[in-house]
């Protein structure tokens, strides 16, 4: 995400970074902020073993047209190939690294066991690490995280389908000469009783500032803090245990929030369970080095299963965080120090009667937000949709940070000619967008 890069210079700068509110028109839209580019995934299959697509976007067109926007479309599995890795499956969550600007894209293949490193100006695979073919790890890498010092990846598996117990991977890092080592794995199945549920699967992770503490959200709920040790060492511990009284439903979405970083934002899904919640978390993490560990402040989100989540910065600093809720087509904002919904919106238009929206990420005076395929091939593989059309959806958010604007010209298609079946036999597109990342360069 494109914190990574603004965690060089504090996170203060990625708050001012956020909110270079473009101009009317194109032309101030070029004007007034960094370069970037939206790096978005297409988990479907484009090879007998996996593969996937990277779409790949310049801001400068996205601020624009979005629909008439080109994209760079890098098929995964040739470039797997190319690279001389096995072709990966599922291409789920991706990150660039910290930099200025960032150097490289880590990417998960949730269905393989495998980590991507992908050299952002070139497009090219310059490193792999087949976890999996290892033995050490299940198929279901769901999240690969670099941390913020870019010493280390870490990588949320969240285990075979058939065991009960998911791992945390510890890769060190050199990007300068593309080394990528293997180093430990942290199996969870010590925390179940700790955790009050009958599984331990990793789904998340994100960092404090200083790269020593992991919050890593867990499939049933709950969070563990762990200390990550030495990049090259295996040395890493969990230090803490919020149990699923306090995070009571799978998570995701954990954000860093400005000044500092020290505040993560943390969510908590219902996947359309009316006996879970659907919650934002906020965690104070400045005094874990000391091993205080407060609960967090939890609120309440109208809607169902809250999934792609950001903060955003109006003009007069104030900091508000936004989620999309995945089933029922909403956007909820929060106000972050009052703890509160201001605002709850619907997604829903003529043009777009099922969104599903995924992941969200905030630049430049717009939301950048993934919409899921009519026949999803992960999280929620049962909620099927013809109507839906994939892709990414560009809001133009207004600067109070408490409204947007969007029409049929807003969203950038993620489709080819490549179909699937549904069990009705309807014929859909078989694209699923789910991870996106906005890039500065």
């Amino acid at each position: 995400m494109r914190w990574k890069a603004a965690l060089v210079s504090l996170l203060v700068a990625a708050a001012a970074l956020a909110f270079a509110w473009p101009g009317p028109g194109p032309q101030g839209a070029r004007s007034q902020e960094r370069p970037f580019e939206v790096w978005a995934m297409d988990q479907s299959d484009t090879h007998l073993q996996g593969g996937g697509l990277l779409y790949i976007w310049q801001g400068e067109r996205m601020l624009a047209r979005p629909d008439r926007a080109p994209a760079e479309v890098i098929d995964l599995a040739q470039a797997a190939l190319d690279a001389g890795c096995p072709v990966g499956k599922l291409p789920h969550m991706g990150q660039a690294n910290a930099g200025n600007p960032p150097t490289h894209f880590v990417l998960a293949n949730f269905g393989s066991g495998s980590v991507f490193f992908i050299d952002i100006a070139t497009r090219r695979v310059v490193g792999c690490v087949d976890l999996l073919g290892m033995g050490v790890a299940s198929n279901r890498t769901h999240a690969a995280m670099p941390t913020p010092d870019n010493s280390m990846v870490i990588v949320a598996d969240m285990g075979f389908t058939t065991a009960s117990t998911g791992f945390i991977h510890k890769i060190s890092t050199d990007y300068r000469r593309n080394r990528f080592r293997y180093v430990e794995t942290l199996s969870l199945a010590d925390y179940t009783d700790e955790l009050g549920t009958s599984q331990a699967r990793a789904v998340c992770a994100n960092f404090t500032p200083d790269s020593r503490f992991a919050y890593v959200t867990m499939q049933q709920g709950g969070v563990l803090v762990i200390d990550l040790g030495q990049p090259n060492t295996r040395s890493m511990r969990v230090v803490h245990v919020y149990s699923k009284d306090v995070v009571p439903a799978e998570g995701c979405g954990a954000i860093p929030l400005p000044p500092d970083g020290w505040r993560l934002l943390i969510n908590s899904e219902s996947r359309g369970n009316p006996s879970l919640p659907d919650q934002m978390y906020i965690f104070d993490a400045s005094g874990a080095a000391q091993g205080i560990f407060p609960d967090p402040v939890v609120i309440d989100l109208p809607g169902e299963d809250t999934h792609g989540a950001f903060y955003c910065v109006d003009r007069r600093g104030k900091l508000y965080a936004w989620t999309v809720m995945r089933f029922s087509n909403d956007v909820n904002i929060v106000d972050v120090d009052a703890a509160t919904v201001v605002r709850t919106y619907s997604l829903v238009r003529d043009f777009l009667t099922d969104p599903a929206p995924d992941g969200l990420e905030i630049y430049a005076g717009r939301a950048f937000i993934t919409l899921r395929g009519p026949k999803p091939l992960s999280a929620m593989t049962a909620n099927v949709n013809p109507d839906r059309k994939p892709g990414v959806l560009v809001l133009k958010v207004h600067r109070d940070c408490l409204s947007f604007d969007f029409d049929v010209k807003d969203l950038a298609p993620m489709v080819d000619d490549r179909t699937t079946t549904l069990n009705d036999g309807t014929v859909v597109p078989a694209s699923d967008p789910h991870g996106m990342d906005v890039i500065l360069r």
